[in-house]
């Protein structure tokens, strides 16, 4: 079947549409700079689309199909596995993922904008798959069998954690190094940049990060959590322009910010917040690196006191945990910045105060047994993932709805998987 000309227009202005996610999508997308960069005039879209509603639906109609399509690829390749060959079956998610993902980044970042901003809810977002995957024979609640997940209900329920968990884990994890490799590598196009990343990520989730000797116990990991426990009524309260920011990214998501929102968020005149800052973007990355630089500040003062790397890393990923579930503001706008693979970005050192008590024995910061020269994991990167771990496992708090101590749960859970592997914790049960 031939592609009519208004069809192949339509396609290009949607395929325009997403190459604005090719990198993280911080900033508002006009339909004027999707004409320009599609080389049409802006009433040439109307012409496909009957306002910009219709286009941002049909993108999210395009992606699930794509994320369908994803899923059920990997459940062919599940089938067709040669086990003796592909021992995890990490490893073929792995591989499809890391295919997928590089050769369509905009589809990354669309997905985690989509999950940092869901206007309609996430259980909108939910029953828009279903009714993707039903298409092709598939379900969520027979996907969710296999996540430890009841997706029956509008609140789904988790009821086997450990599984929720690893899976989450893999996850978030993947996405967090691909967001990470593709936005730092010099050239992503290079065959085996793609086959270096998936074995990093794939040794990372069967093996674990520290070697045998060095891994904590869940008792261990209970006593450091006494020791390492936030006084918040010694906290500031956030910066009211934070708060402020905060409130719009939580109804309008971080592109929806503007100047004339933040007005009137507090009560001021537009032209009184440019006394701040020259423009939009300096108040907003000024307002993010002061309660961002402020919480790291107090998970440093938390963690300063361990001295061994692996105990290090489980106060903070535990103290993060700690932040994220009492400071929901930060929560809100972090998970937008950890798109960028760091936890502020361009600010490649602004963790270095956490991790001035680490050593530099490679030995013990290292996958274990494994040589990651070719894939750097900088400590400042490694503390990154850990937030976004953090991050990803209370942002689920109430899709789930989990309590406080079941989120600490799944923590000691997932510290498990990051020390010795999913394979390995796995095969112990």
């Amino acid at each position: 079947m031939k592609t009519t000309t208004k069809e192949s227009t339509k396609i290009k202005i949607l395929k325009t549409a997403f190459s604005f996610y090719k990198k993280p999508c911080l900033t508002h997308v006009s339909l004027g700079d999707i004409a320009k960069k599609a080389g049409i005039s802006k009433a040439a879209i109307f012409k496909h689309f009957r306002n910009k509603e219709e286009l941002l639906t049909q993108m999210e109609d395009h992606f699930f199909s794509v994320v369908a399509d994803f899923i059920l690829s990997t459940y062919k390749n599940l089938a067709d596995a040669i086990w003796a060959k592909d021992v995890s079956i990490y490893r073929i998610i792995l591989r499809n993922s890391v295919k997928t993902f590089f050769e369509n980044p905009e589809y990354l970042f669309y997905m985690l904008s989509l999950l940092a901003y869901a206007p309609k809810g996430n259980y909108y977002l939910r029953e828009k798959l279903n009714h993707k995957l039903e298409e092709r024979g598939l379900s969520l609640c027979l996907i969710g069998s296999s996540l430890g997940v009841n997706y029956s209900s509008e609140q789904s329920q988790i009821f086997d954690i450990s599984k929720h968990t690893a899976i989450s884990y893999a996850f978030t994890s993947t996405f967090f190094f691909l967001s990470y490799h593709i936005l730092n590598s010099e050239n992503t196009e290079i065959p085996d940049q793609k086959e270096v990343l998936c074995t990093f990520l794939a040794d990372l989730l069967d093996f674990g990060f520290y070697k045998p000797e060095n891994r904590i116990s869940t008792e261990r990991m209970k006593e450091i959590e006494k020791s390492a426990v936030i006084d918040f009524s010694k906290i500031p309260e956030p910066n009211p322009f934070f708060k402020a920011l905060a409130s719009i990214v939580n109804t309008c998501g971080l592109p929806g910010v503007t100047i004339e929102r933040l007005a009137k968020e507090l009560g001021m005149a537009k032209s009184s917040l440019y006394t701040y800052s020259s423009s939009k973007n300096e108040f907003i990355f000024n307002l993010l690196r002061e309660e961002l630089t402020s919480m790291i500040s107090v998970l440093n003062q938390v963690c300063k006191n361990f001295k061994n790397n692996v105990e290090l890393s489980y106060a903070f990923i535990y103290t993060a945990t700690q932040y994220f579930l009492n400071r929901k503001d930060v929560l809100v706008t972090f998970q937008w910045i950890r798109m960028t693979g760091r936890i502020l970005p361009d600010t490649k050192n602004l963790a270095e105060n956490i991790i001035q008590n680490l050593d530099d024995d490679a030995d013990s910061f290292g996958l274990q047994e494994n040589d990651i020269s070719s894939f750097k994991m900088q400590k400042e990167t490694f503390y990154s993932w850990l937030s976004a771990v953090a991050s990803s496992f209370v942002l689920q708090k109430n899709n789930h709805n989990l309590s406080d101590e079941q989120i600490f749960e799944i923590i000691r859970i997932c510290f498990s998987y990051i020390q010795s592997g999913l394979t390995n914790c796995n095969s112990n049960k």
